[in-house]
Parts: C-alpha cells; sequence; structure tokens
C-alpha cells in the first residue's frame, strides 16, 4: 500500500506542477492561447476536474478498487484542494478491457473542462484510453500499466506509446526478464511452459519472459493462451503434462488460476514432479486475501 501510495502521489505531482506553472504565469487578463493543443481555462471557485480510468468490476478490480482508493485518500489529505480550486473526480470504469478503456476514455473528452486522467489499471485499457486522450490533448499517468509497448521495449520506443502518457511503475521488459532469471538461476528449470489470457498485458509480459528464459539456456516447451470462460482446464494442463514442463509462468487472473490449482491434482505426473509438483509463477494481481483464501492448500509452492 505504501509503493501504491507514493507511486499515485508522483502522478498527482506531476499534474499539480503543470497547474502551478500555470498559474504563476496568470495575468489580470487571460493570455491568448498559443498552444497547438489547446488551454483550459478554470474561472476562480471552479473545479479543477481530474478522470479516474480504473477496473472497478471483474477479476481486477481488486487493483482498481486499491487504485481509486489510494488516490481518493491522497485527496483527502488535500480536503480535495489544489491552487485554491476544489478538485473534482470524474470516476470512469474501463473493465480491463480495449474497448472498456476506449469507451471510458470518450466519455471523459466529452467534457472539455477535464485536464489529466489518472489510470488505467489495466495495460489492455490503456492501449485504446491512451490513444484517445493524446489525440484530444490530455495528459494521462497510470501507476498499473506495466505492458512494454505502452512506452518503450529496450529503449525503443514502443507501438502503444502515445504523446501524453506517462507511467510511474515498472516496465514488463523488466518483469518478464526478472521472472526468467529467477526460474533459470534460483530454481534451475530447464523447461517451462508460459500461458497468457490472450490479453495484452499476458501477451507482452509471456513473451519478454519466454525470450529471456531461451536466452539463458532454458527450452521454452509450451506457449498457449487460455480460455477465460473455460471451468475445464483439463487441455491445459493435458499439454503441459505432455510436453514435460517443469515450471509455468501464468501471469492471468484469479479465477482461471484458482481453476488451474484446484485441477492440477487430477495429473498426477505433475503432482509429484520432483517431489514438489509443478511450479507455477504468477503475477501480481494474485497478491489478493480473496486468491489465497479460494485456492487454500492448492496454492502452496506456487
Amino acid at each position: 500500500m505504501i509503493l501504491k501510495i507514493a507511486l499515485i502521489y508522483r502522478a498527482l505531482a506531476a499534474i499539480a506542477a503543470g497547474l502551478l506553472l500555470s498559474a504563476c504565469q496568470s495575468a489580470p487578463k487571460l493570455p491568448e492561447c498559443t498552444d497547438p493543443i489547446g488551454c483550459v481555462t478554470i474561472p476562480p471557485g471552479e473545479p479543477i476536474k481530474l478522470a479516474v480510468l480504473q477496473t472497478l468490476t471483474g477479476d481486477s478490480a481488486v487493483i482498481g478498487e486499491d487504485q481509486l482508493k489510494t488516490i481518493e485518500l491522497i485527496l483527502s489529505r488535500r480536503d480535495y484542494q489544489l491552487l485554491g480550486h476544489p478538485i473534482a473526480l470524474q470516476r470512469e470504469n474501463e473493465l480491463c478491457t480495449p474497448e472498456g478503456g476506449a469507451n471510458a476514455a470518450l466519455r471523459v473528452i466529452a467534457d472539455p473542462q477535464v485536464i489529466a486522467i489518472l489510470g488505467t489499471t489495466c495495460s489492455g485499457a490503456a492501449k485504446t484510453a491512451s490513444e484517445i486522450m493524446s489525440k484530444a490533448g490530455l495528459v494521462m499517468i497510470s501507476s498499473a500499466n506495466t505492458a512494454p509497448a505502452l512506452t518503450s521495449v529496450e529503449g525503443i520506443q514502443g507501438d502503444n506509446w502515445h504523446p501524453g502518457y506517462f507511467r510511474v511503475i515498472y516496465n514488463d521488459a523488466i518483469a518478464g526478464r526478472t521472472a526468467a532469471e529467477f526460474a533459470i538461476k534460483k530454481l534451475g528449470i530447464k523447461k517451462a511452459a508460459t500461458l497468457d489470457d490472450g490479453e495484452f498485458y499476458g501477451q507482452q509480459l509471456t513473451s519478454v519472459f519466454a525470450q529471456v528464459f531461451e536466452d539463458l539456456g532454458g527450452e521454452v516447451v509450451l506457449e498457449t493462451s487460455l480460455n477465460l470462460d473455460a471451468n475445464d482446464m483439463t487441455p491445459f494442463l493435458e499439454a503441459i503434462d505432455n510436453a514435460d514442463a517443469e515450471f509455468v509462468f501464468m501471469p492471468i487472473t484469479a479465477s482461471p488460476a484458482t481453476r488451474i490449482l484446484e485441477q492440477v491434482s487430477r495429473f498426477p505426473n505433475l503432482v509429484d514432479m520432483n517431489e514438489q509438483g509443478l511450479t507455477f509463477l504468477v503475477g501480481e494481481e494474485l497478491i489478493a486475501d480473496d486468491f489465497i483464501q479460494a485456492v487454500e492448500e492448492n496454492g502452496m509452492g506456487v
């Protein structure tokens, strides 16, 4: 929680700094706006409008709600005031999907007085929302998006970066490398499988993992995507068994991860492997009480 507060503080501080520069340059008569992306005039007593795009329903809501509550906590410490103006939040649910991100961003830019967006939770939602935001001349700062292509990949501008988009969290080019190094150097894994949810975030992260894992001498024996609506995980677990994988990297959400861990006991070869069972490495989305309570003893060793 302390880390999240610090990250969101950075985002809010960046917005406040921009507003402060404008305030310091104010004059009795407003100057003509010459900025190519336009200007927002906030009359005395009128609110500074910020939009919050977070995932507020579904598996990733635990992260989005945490983000929203942290933003509200920080603003409450300022009594929702900045530079003599009240702060108004427009809260939008981006649904953790590209379509949800686009729709939420369109609702935001419909109000020309909104100056910035805090969000999104999910990288897939940011992929579309950031493009819409950028064309409207806004600023968008995320403390949760980690997909490399949103900013840069190994120092090269990402395919999905748009002017005005920033993040104050690590890049999955780092996270994927760290996961691969942990598997090879710490656990001694030789054969690994990857599982993503078919979405932007998971695909980018598993791709980085697979590349680094093989660069370090490991073998990726299976790369697959999951049908999130499937209740029966047998096809995936059979593929893991047949591929002779020792390790599965699966940055997926809580519901499918829970079903996999509950059903892996049907496969004795996977349970008995190396006397410890198949090793799973999951993403930060599953650092949540609900997931831990759901998997119970099935989560031992994850």
